[in-house]
């Protein structure tokens, strides 16, 4: 009767995971009213703890920034088109720098998590809402459709 109930255990812990990794895949980004599609290739969208992850490069490039990536010293390099602010990432950190030109201090902005690092993947992932916030756009999440609305602050 134990082993029954082990092993119904098991399998009702290993269907309830696979759920939710299916339902993670279904998470949908809108950036200023238009679906954005990662293509194949590009990473992935996945809910963790509670947050949207995103890769960094693709978001990033679709919020109309550049990214460039320092091996020596594993960083993240954000630059917006205008080249007015920088925005840097360390793998494994919590914390976003943020540099204005002209600027003498760059604030660090806190994320509560680390940014991700998908070894399989050789991909950064960031959750979506610390770094649209920290570029200037409004998030909203939709819990019944499971979308996430990026729209530019004005």
């Amino acid at each position: 009767m134990k082993k029954w109930l082990v092993c119904l255990t098991v399998v009702f812990c290993m269907g309830a995971s696979m759920f939710s990794a299916f339902a993670a895949d279904s998470t949908q980004i809108i950036l200023n009213g238009e679906l954005c599609e990662i293509p194949e290739g590009y990473g992935r969208v996945f809910v963790q703890d509670a947050r949207t992850y995103v890769p960094v490069r693709f978001v990033t490039e679709q919020l109309g920034c550049a990214v460039t990536w320092d091996e020596s010293d594993n960083l993240v390099v954000i630059s917006t088109n205008d080249m007015s602010d920088f925005y840097i990432l360390q793998s494994g950190s919590r914390f976003m720098l943020h540099q204005k030109i002209g600027m003498p201090a760059s604030p660090r902005i806190e994320m509560d998590v680390e940014m991700y690092y998908d070894e399989a993947e050789c991909r950064n992932y960031i959750p979506v809402r610390f770094l649209a916030e920290a570029m200037g756009y409004t998030v909203d999440w939709n819990q019944e459709t499971e979308t996430v609305s990026l729209t530019k602050a004005e």
